[in-house]
């Protein structure tokens, strides 16, 4: 997630559609703050939807490319390339021009397990947090980012016996996580309604001390809105 302080509205940068469609095997958001009321974002179809690729793009269509040093994904005019200290977002897609590096990673926090033990049902993945900075273009309007940014790199796989209940494992009324970024620290917090132990981590000079458990780390829900489209009570 990175994030820029700029007084431009995202609407006026983006143009305002009513769906969002994502259609690549990674997915970067940036945040803007924008002058949207409280009762406005209520009112935001916010369905998790489009994560599969040949929903939107043939088959095939994410070239994936590897190095002794990294590795490539590509796909429709857009790139994402890592190579450990260092990544970058480039290229172009609807008009819309991206450049932006990452640098300075932190030590990964393997919350769903390292991948050295990933089973074959089952998963593996860590977060990072990273500094970026770049520019996304549109037209003749240019977004400068200078800020922070998280890299989640995360895997899952099964065989048709172990698909697993997505309304039971994402614990009732699902998982809620947080990041947060200042000049001394960030920090990560990952919590689930039901049957999941809080877990998170604190990051110090690139370094991170873990925490799980209720006693050291939690969220609390200070408010809930029902979702207009799924009727789902959303803290």
């Amino acid at each position: 997630m990175a994030q820029d302080r700029g007084s431009q509205d995202a609407n006026a940068i983006f143009g305002k559609n009513e769906e969002l469609y994502l259609d690549s095997g990674f997915v970067m958001r940036a945040t803007a703050e924008t002058g949207e009321r409280e009762e406005e974002h209520d009112a935001t179809p916010s369905i998790d939807k489009g994560h599969n690729l040949e929903d939107f793009l043939p088959l095939g269509s994410l070239k994936i490319s590897e190095t002794p040093t990294g590795a490539q994904w590509e796909i429709a005019g857009r790139q994402y390339v890592c190579a450990t200290p260092e990544c970058w977002i480039r290229g172009e897609y609807a008009g819309v021009k991206a450049n932006i590096r990452l640098s300075d990673p932190s030590d990964g926090f393997f919350h769903l397990g390292f991948f050295e033990n990933w089973k074959p049902d089952g998963m593996a993945g860590y977060q990072s947090h990273m500094k970026a900075e770049g520019t996304i273009k549109y037209e003749r309007r240019i977004l400068k980012i200078k800020g922070r940014a998280v890299r989640e790199n995360l895997g899952f796989r099964g065989t048709n016996k172990g698909i697993p209940n997505r309304i039971g494992y994402m614990g009732a009324e699902g998982l809620n996580w947080s990041h947060a970024f200042s000049d001394e620290f960030s920090w990560y917090i990952m919590a689930g309604h039901a049957d999941r132990n809080p877990t998170g981590m604190l990051v110090l000079d690139g370094k991170i001390i873990h925490a799980t458990g209720q006693s050291n780390v939690w969220l609390e829900s200070i408010y809930q809105w029902i979702d207009p489209d799924s009727n789902q009570l959303v803290p």
